[in-house]
């Protein structure tokens, strides 16, 4: 499901949310990955094991959802592309 959920937001950011680097732009794309995961029912512990990260980094992924406009713009796209 992640390797699914990735291709989307690669393609709807252009940023590889699985790259292991901290660039922007990864970054922003990880926290729309967990923020999606998040919303489908999973924990901050499961989505960070999923994502090769700390429980708290996704917590810092849903705060910083709320703190940037445009990343808010593209988490409603992303929301109903998945429908969720």
């Amino acid at each position: 499901m992640v390797d699914y959920l990735s291709v989307i937001v690669e393609n709807l950011t252009g940023f590889d949310p699985l790259k292991d680097t901290r660039k922007r732009g990864n970054v922003e794309a990880r926290a729309l990955l967990a923020n999606a995961l998040l919303t489908m029912g999973m924990t901050e512990t499961e989505t960070g094991d999923l994502l090769g990260k700390n429980h708290s980094t996704i917590h810092h992924y849903r705060d910083l959802l709320k703190d940037l406009p445009a990343l808010q713009k593209t988490w409603e796209r992303l929301k109903k592309i998945l429908d969720i």
